[in-house]
């Protein structure tokens, strides 16, 4: 009898984790972020703003909302996305910069695929006066 509960206890468990979502599965983040910008932030729409993958292809999808053209520059860097530059500065610095999707028109979207190694990674728009204006995010991928 307790042979048969172990077996059926077995086959739940197998059941259960078969029905659950792929990402449930994982403890890391999706390979595949997608992002909305907006007057003057960077909101992630199916993950939290600081988990990755563990390594490996990365695919940015962007979508602009706001009313604005904007961009979206992929910075590995050790600094916070908000400590790139001084205070006031009309742009960041780019160094360490590992791609970009260039103007981003209202209402459209587009993507970048990147390959990314493990670290800190500065998500910003540094169109003139819109990374000081906050619209930037940290990204980790672990």
């Amino acid at each position: 009898m307790a042979r048969k509960l172990r077996i059926v206890a077995l086959f739940a468990t197998v059941a259960v984790a078969a029905l659950l979502p792929a990402a449930a599965h994982s403890s890391h983040g999706p390979s595949v972020v997608k992002y909305k910008m907006v007057e003057w932030d960077i909101i992630p729409q199916n993950a939290t703003k600081s988990h990755g993958p563990l390594k490996g292809k990365v695919t940015f999808v962007v979508k602009n909302a706001g009313k604005l053209d904007h961009e979206f520059v992929v910075i590995k860097t050790n600094l916070a996305a908000g400590q790139l530059a001084k205070a006031g500065a009309g742009e960041a610095p780019e160094k360490g910069a590992v791609g970009e999707i260039e103007e981003i028109a209202p209402g459209k979207t587009k993507s970048v695929a990147l390959k990314l190694t493990r670290g800190h990674y500065a998500l910003i728009c540094n169109l003139k006066g819109h990374w000081n204006n906050g619209q930037f995010v940290d990204y980790y991928l672990h």
